[in-house]
Formats: structure tokens, C-alpha cells, sequence
């Protein structure tokens, strides 16, 4: 069975995982493809910070963003996710779409894929054909992953296949 590698940056990584983002947006995405996809975090800042059953900050556990390693983070012993595979979530669905100029999109899907308007229209372009990708049955690896587990030994630009592992 076919699975696909998609490298996301960490901001967006963060929101699939508290289960926030449940909508992808791509340029480039096979449109008939149903699956496992496996979420690889970037290793460019912000930091993608796992602090699984501790209370910080103030709240318990979950997925936290940070520019910085400082003592706090060190002391909790929170996991830095960057460069890694964290997840895999089945896709049920994928939307061909167009952002027509003047066409916005509704509320409820720039909700789901945690964007604005004007986000959406910088990445994808105006005129533009994209693939909204809907996550579904996400699981969190409660070890990650490394490239090398897939075969890897740099992550993709946009996505590629891989062995399902």
C-alpha cells in the first residue's frame, strides 16, 4: 500500500496535533490518493515542543511553540519535535479546489485548515487550482520517528512516497 511522507512546518504541525487543523492545504498532492500520510515536523523554528503529562505552561501537557530553549522547557523535560516524524493520519478525502480572484472561501473551511483569506491567497495564488486534504484517524507516535525509519535521508520538498512502516 502506498503512504506518503509530507514534511509540514511547525506552526502547522502543532495545530494538527492539539486537533485544531484538520484541513491540508497544497500546491501539489495526488488527487485520488487515500491513505496514510505520515507528518513530518520541519526543523526550522519555532520550536515543536511535546510536553506530554507535564503542567506547563499552566495548562496540562500537549503541544506547545517556542523560539527558544530556555531553562523551564529543559527542567520539564519536554520533547523538541522538529526533524522528526510525529504522526500519520488517514486521508479520507481530497478536494481539488480554485481560488478564484474575488471568490473567497467560507468560515468554515479556512477554520478547519487554520488560515485567513489572505493566507490562503498568498500560498496557493490567486487564480489558482490547490488540494484541501482532509485529516482523518490522526495518531500520535508516542516515539517519534526518524527519516532514516523511512529510508529517507532528507525530507522531501512537498511530499513523496514511501514504504509503509
Amino acid at each position: 500500500m502506498k503512504t506518503i511522507f509530507l514534511p509540514v512546518r511547525s506552526p502547522w504541525a502543532c495545530k494538527i496535533l492539539n486537533k485544531l487543523k484538520t484541513v491540508e492545504v497544497r500546491t501539489r498532492f495526488p488527487k485520488d490518493f487515500r491513505g496514510w500520510v505520515y507528518l513530518y515536523c520541519t526543523k526550522a523554528k519555532p520550536y515543536l515542543l511535546d510536553f506530554g503529562d507535564c503542567e506547563y505552561p499552566y495548562k496540562n501537557g500537549g503541544y506547545e511553540l517556542s523560539n527558544i530553549i530556555d531553562d523551564n522547557i529543559i527542567r520539564h523535560e519536554a520533547d523538541i519535535l522538529n526533524g522528526k516524524v510525529v504522526a500519520r493520519f488517514w486521508v479520507d478525502d481530497v478536494e481539488r479546489l480554485f481560488n478564484a480572484k474575488y471568490f473567497g472561501f467560507n468560515d468554515e473551511f479556512l477554520d478547519s485548515a487554520c488560515l485567513t483569506q489572505c493566507q490562503l491567497d498568498k500560498y496557493v495564488g490567486e487564480n489558482k487550482r490547490f488540494y484541501a486534504i482532509h485529516i482523518a484517524k490522526l495518531e500520535i507516535f508516542d516515539a517519534s520517528k526518524t527519516l532514516a525509519d523511512f529510508g529517507l535521508t532528507r525530507a522531501p520538498q512537498s511530499w513523496c512516497y514511501v514504504e509503509e512502516r
